[in-house]
């Protein structure tokens, strides 16, 4: 539901995690869970520097939409592994600058799902590391021999250093995007790279 004013959000405090301002509009109540793995909350539009971001209901927490059901129903789906997702798993990878980079470059993937991502980046010769939220989710990645750690990302330690950090479709899921950010370019060798991808509201696909 678009167009809400920012008193809808009952509650809560929320501060844009870009520009700090509380002068938000509510875009999407979400506090109706349509699915199982739905977490409760808004998304909100910062008025004054445009930023989308994920406010939660009190009580929710990311977490609990990874859980074991959510691995059983998705871990194995065709959309997780498909040749076109490969394909442009591939392209990604192919597009980031190789300067600077040692000869097997060690990455590391954000909600790196089953390793499909990791796995395109092993046969262009990285060596590949990943975090994933759900367990289920991490045995299969580890069952095709993906090296995959059950770990948020913000606990992630500052001594392993990377010299790519990957985020596919993930930081638009998450409530602190800044801290996470910040968090991973500690993460990063010097001259290292952090790629992210992520939907862009203001496209016609969103608009359509």
């Amino acid at each position: 539901m678009a167009g809400l004013d920012s008193g809808d959000v009952a509650g809560a405090c929320w501060g844009c995690p870009i520009c700090r301002s509380g002068n938000h509009r509510v875009k999407y109540d979400l506090r109706e869970k349509h699915s199982w793995f739905a977490v409760a909350g808004w998304i909100l539009r910062c008025e004054d520097c445009g930023m989308w971001y994920k406010a939660l209901e009190e009580g929710e927490v990311l977490e609990d939409a990874y859980g074991e059901e959510y691995s059983e129903h998705f871990g194995e789906d065709e959309c997780m592994m498909n040749d076109v997702i490969r394909i442009f798993f591939r392209d990604v990878l192919k597009r980031i600058d190789g300067n600077g980079l040692s000869d097997s470059p060690l990455l590391l993937d954000i909600g790196a799902a089953t390793g499909v991502f990791m796995e395109e980046a092993v046969k262009l010769g990285y060596e590949a590391e990943g975090l994933e939220l759900s367990q289920g989710f991490v045995d299969i990645a580890r069952r095709n021999g993906m090296n995959v750690r059950h770990q948020n990302v913000s606990d992630l330690n500052e001594v392993e250093k990377y010299d790519v950090i990957t985020m596919m479709d993930i930081v638009e899921h998450v409530v602190d995007p800044v801290g996470i950010l910040k968090t991973l370019c500690t993460s990063l060798k010097p001259g290292g790279k952090l790629v992210l991808f992520t939907p862009n509201h203001g496209s016609s696909v969103v608009a359509a």
